[in-house]
């Protein structure tokens, strides 16, 4: 498909269209589905969930790895919480009495007292 070899996100729109017009040829679908996790578009995510079940094997399996490929480009790596202490009391020195400086080994400081 040459749409692949463009690389050209502008066509996330068109290739979306061509999937609902054609969801029924499979080889065609497969191909445009390809192009799609290529192009890493987030906006076709809602497009390939229903080709990820109950469909062909491969199309499924294809429909499967481009969405994951997509999110996985799309999502923001962010802290599991926030921290009690704030951001001081993240990192301190491994050794004590240690200069500060920036090849000096660090380890998660024991948090404020109670």
């Amino acid at each position: 498909m040459i749409l692949n070899e463009l690389n050209d996100p502008t066509a996330v729109p068109a290739l979306l269209k061509a999937l609902r017009r054609y969801n029924r040829d499979v080889p065609f679908v497969i191909e445009v589905i390809e192009t799609l996790g290529r192009l890493g578009d987030s906006r076709a995510v809602p497009a390939l969930q229903p080709f990820t079940s109950g469909r062909h094997y491969g199309l499924m399996h294809s429909a499967r790895q481009a969405a994951e490929s997509i999110q996985a480009k799309s999502v923001l790596l962010r802290p599991s919480g926030i921290p009690r202490a704030g951001v001081a009391a993240l990192l301190m020195s491994a050794q004590p009495d240690a200069q500060t400086e920036t090849t000096a080994l660090l380890r998660a400081g024991p948090g404020p007292a109670r």
